[in-house]
């Protein structure tokens, strides 16, 4: 929750599903790079001024519990049929910073998943990440928000 900057990342994970009810993501790693925001050039161009040194997330990886307690079908003008579901997510990543170094944190969130056939979906994911103070000049929690739109592919599976 930088108003310097923004930063936008890859992000490549895997899921492995118990049940219709319960998966665990088991690892999940990205890589990011940080945006300017028009606010710091503003700050730049107005004031002539540099923000003091900002912390920007470079990379992280992690690991996922997942609730699925919806899924459901819809019908689009009595033409198709989309299938989908909704999931609540909890874990841990760590995190890697340009001034701080690794510190860990703890998630929460939730998203959706639309299935195109029985091989691909589309997932949303939104999580709140609570970054864990660790030294390295860092004496307060951080947050750090993640938006994801993923392509998910399934290898596997009888259903």
């Amino acid at each position: 929750l930088d108003a310097f900057y923004v930063g936008v990342y890859t992000q490549i994970s895997y899921v492995y599903h118990f049940s219709d009810r319960f998966a665990w993501q088991v690892g999940r790693g990205a890589y990011g790079l940080a945006a300017r925001t028009p606010l710091r050039g503003e700050l730049e161009r107005t004031f002539g001024v540099q923000p003091t040194a900002n912390d920007e997330v470079q990379f992280f990886v992690g690991s996922d519990v997942m609730w699925k307690p919806l899924y459901g079908k819809l019908a689009v003008l009595n033409r198709a049929v989309i299938h989908g579901e909704v999931h609540l997510l909890g874990g841990a990543t760590l995190f890697r910073f340009t001034n701080s170094g690794f510190r860990p944190g703890i998630n929460l969130g939730g998203g959706g998943r639309i299935f195109v056939n029985r091989y691909v979906s589309f997932r949303l994911d939104m999580t709140h990440n609570i970054v864990i103070p660790t030294g390295g000049g860092t004496t307060s929690f951080s947050n750090v928000m993640t938006v994801n739109f993923a392509l998910a592919l399934n290898f596997g599976g009888t259903d």
